[in-house]
């Protein structure tokens, strides 16, 4: 299976994901999720923090675009896109308007945090993922209750190699 890795580069979660992945022998690439805040200059957070939200919708277009740019790059052969797994790591990485251009991708939501913690109304985007992975049982059962996504919960205390689930 190929798959491509969209996560956060601080503490390595998502390179234990790709490791994990590779070691069950699938094909898979990682493309950082690259923040606004922490990764544009200096000049360009003090506009941002003046107003000039134009300047963070411009950095998040230009990272979409490169996604989409890397996917076609690495993993769109054409008929065989649909064999290609998008894994997200965090609910507020993709809107509803790339998700919806990521459509002919498969994808995975894997909640590293509460869906409490996250900034962003998840459900209307629940239906973009086949699956979601969660950590609290309190994600779990909000997100069953409230939609038919299948939902796998990940001990704490599991290693990468026993929960992820060969798909």
């Amino acid at each position: 299976m190929r798959i491509i890795v969209c996560g956060p580069r601080c503490y390595n979660y998502s390179s234990s994901i790709v490791s994990a992945l590779r070691d069950l022998g699938h094909e898979t690439l990682y493309f950082p999720m690259t923040d606004f805040y922490v990764e544009c200059s200096y000049l360009v957070r003090k506009l941002y923090k003046l107003g000039c939200d134009a300047l963070k919708r411009r950095w998040i277009a230009g990272w979409e675009k490169r996604l989409l740019d890397y996917l076609k790059a690495h993993y769109d052969d054409g008929e065989n896109c649909g064999k290609t797994v998008v894994w997200v790591l965090t609910p507020n990485l993709l809107d509803e308007a790339m998700l919806k251009r990521l459509a002919p991708y498969s994808k995975v939501l894997f909640l590293w945090d509460s869906i409490k913690r996250s900034q962003v109304d998840l459900l209307p985007r629940l239906s973009y993922y086949e699956c979601v992975y969660a950590f609290e049982y309190s994600d779990v059962d909000y997100i069953k209750s409230t939609t038919k996504k299948r939902m796998y919960t990940i001990c704490h205390s599991a290693t990468m190699r026993k929960f992820i689930i060969r798909t």
